[in-house]
């Protein structure tokens, strides 16, 4: 019998439950054997969040089968741990966080408007609020620390990278008052901050 999820929260719990399952007893998993568990009126939200998985480089793909026209994927998890949520926000946004992440990463100690510019390249432009935002997230998750004030505007205040986890940018859960690091595969509370890190 099919499985009912009330709710996304809960829908993407036991995706992430199927897929784990799935790939321990037998290596891999396909989107078609994952709705197969789940029920068939979760086709669309299960290809959806793994579009997202494979794009986050959470999962990748091992092999494929052609039947016919169609090819079916075979996936595989890259680094097990909790389920990911999905971002929220505009479709480039993960695109956007990830850009301002290695940018961090890069540079150390940075201002939200010089973090932005060095974020930005020729085909992915990345706004001073969407910088300024991911920064205000980071430093309550503990990932940032405040440097001090930028010299020639002492109003503006100048960040540094603290907790180097790795080169996945962290999804920030405004709602949940979390945030999910992917290169530790696990939710980390904006309350009581990250306590380890590792760099890669």
């Amino acid at each position: 019998m099919a499985s009912t999820v009330p709710n996304t929260e809960a829908g993407r719990l036991a995706y992430w439950r199927i897929m784990t399952g799935l790939q321990a007893h037998y290596g891999e998993f396909t989107s078609r054997i994952v709705v197969d568990i789940a029920g068939v009126g979760h086709r669309k939200t299960i290809e959806n969040y793994l579009a997202f998985l494979l794009a986050e480089k959470v999962v990748r793909v091992v092999g494929s089968d052609q039947r016919g026209p169609v090819a079916t994927h075979r996936y595989c998890i890259i680094n097990p741990g909790e389920a990911p949520p999905m971002r929220r926000g505009d479709s480039n946004l993960g695109q956007c966080q990830q850009a301002l992440w290695m940018a961090m990463r890069l540079l150390g100690q940075f201002r939200a408007s010089a973090l932005a510019e060095a974020a930005s390249t020729d085909t992915l432009v990345v706004a001073r609020s969407t910088a300024s935002g991911y920064v205000a997230d980071l430093l309550q998750a503990g990932y940032l620390a405040i440097a001090g004030n930028a010299p020639e505007r002492k109003q503006t205040l100048v960040y540094r990278l603290v907790r180097n986890t790795g080169p996945r940018a962290p999804i920030v859960m405004r709602a949940e008052q979390a945030c999910f690091d992917l290169n530790v595969m696990r939710v980390v509370n904006l309350n009581t901050r990250l306590t380890t890190a590792r760099a890669a």
